[in-house]
């Protein structure tokens, strides 16, 4: 029934004549001077190439205004928006100019996901999970992995003016980036948190090191090419894979200064993923100052602790790490999103529940750890995943591993580390 009626409500147009918008236009606004139900806002959300936003702006300006003044009107522009601070700010006057301030809006959509808009939400409330450790500075590493199992076919004439930098990393993966170590505002009003948040992350990014285009990594997968050409495209072809690592410069913030960022997506890459994993140093018996106040440590890790991660018997101060799974991932059907933690003590995972409080909780709702062991699983085809230790170091802290229950029975808890 809530289907039947939910499609009953929707219709699809082709808007590729002006004629086609004064027909739709006129249609809504009619509908709305009829009894029944009224609209309260009327929202365009513009998932199209940059190219086309100037002229449909135009029309919904012209034509699609809302009349009577009570419904609001809403223009959301995805990304990308523009190829160049230069590009954008000159788009954003093509397209603004008409439009109160408040009827535009600037949308990355995975910013909408449910499991993302928690993760600040999640800092504030759980500080210990990842501010305390980054306040000591002891934040070794981040990654942000978006891998796509689908390729761009029938969609290459926009991919291949933007390729993966652009549709991702510079976006999608900045912005988790962002969500997850980019300082926390110290005002708790909401607007003021707002305000303060926004001019963090400008911060954070102006402290980052220039990259040189050498020290990025690209490609493209096999058959891209002659898909390009098939549409209509042709040389130059943009990257479907990207991977980059990015410090902070030496005169900013101390606290991350021995911390790595790395960013990874692509397409076609043999599994739809997506996470962001946080690798913390163990604590050792030393002392940290943050300019602001001072910070000692101890050790804490011994051979009994050490879960057998590789199955070494040697004693090891294993780094901890959370790693928040956002969607897809191996297995029919993918795992669901989840919140893991691994110490030296074991590990704790939790389901993310968007019927309830989501992570809010975490601290308090965590259960104890699994009763199997930790064993190191190899990176799923395509590549962009863990790899096993290298044998050419014992610091755990450069020994990137992709953990897994091995235990195929304990459903949602071992689905993302």
């Amino acid at each position: 029934k809530n289907r039947r009626e939910f499609l009953s409500a929707v219709s699809y147009r082709q808007l590729k004549r002006e004629e086609h918008w004064i027909k739709m236009c006129a249609e809504l606004n009619q509908t709305d001077q009829e009894k029944g139900p009224k609209e309260v806002s009327r929202i365009f959300f513009l998932a199209i190439p940059p190219f086309a936003y100037p002229k449909v702006a135009q029309a919904i300006k012209t034509h699609c205004r809302p009349v009577g003044g009570k419904t609001r009107l809403r223009v959301a522009f995805e990304k990308p928006f523009g190829s160049s601070l230069k590009s954008a700010m000159e788009l954003q006057q093509q397209v603004t100019g008409g439009f109160a301030a408040e009827e535009v809006l600037h949308i990355d959509h995975y910013l909408g996901k449910a499991v993302v808009r928690d993760l600040l939400r999640l800092r504030v409330q759980s500080p210990s999970l990842i501010d305390e450790k980054i306040n000591a500075g002891l934040l070794s590493r981040v990654d942000v992995v978006i891998r796509e199992s689908i390729g761009s076919k029938g969609r290459t004439s926009f991919y291949n003016d933007n390729g993966v930098i652009r549709d991702v990393l510079q976006n999608h993966a900045t912005e988790l980036l962002l969500l997850v170590a980019a300082p926390l505002p110290k005002q708790r009003g909401e607007k003021i948190f707002e305000n303060e948040w926004n001019e963090n992350k400008i911060s954070f990014l102006r402290s980052l090191a220039p990259v040189s285009p050498m020290e990025v990594i690209t490609g493209i997968y096999d058959g891209y090419q002659d898909q390009v050409k098939d549409e209509g495209g042709g040389p130059p072809f943009m990257p479907t894979f990207a991977r980059v690592e990015l410090k902070m410069r030496q005169d900013t913030d101390k606290r991350l200064q021995n911390a790595t960022f790395v960013l990874t997506s692509g397409k076609k890459m043999g599994v739809r993923e997506s996470y962001v994993k946080l690798y913390f140093r163990s604590p050792s018996s030393s002392s940290f100052h943050d300019g602001e106040h001072s910070h000692s440590f101890e050790t804490k890790c011994s051979k009994e602790k050490a879960p057998p991660l590789s199955g070494s018997k040697e004693s090891a101060c294993w780094p901890e790490f959370v790693h928040f799974h956002i969607q897809g991932g191996l297995g029919m059907p993918p795992p669901p999103p989840s919140i893991t933690v691994v110490t030296s003590e074991g590990v704790k995972t939790q389901a993310w529940d968007a019927g309830t409080k989501g992570w809010a909780e975490y601290r308090e709702e965590t259960q104890s750890s699994p009763s199997q062991p930790l064993s190191p699983a190899s990176a799923p085809a395509g590549g962009g995943g863990g790899v096993a230790p290298s044998s050419e170091t014992n610091d755990p802290l450069h020994q990137q591993i992709e953990f897994t229950s091995a235990s195929s029975s304990s459903s949602s808890s071992s689905s993302s580390s």
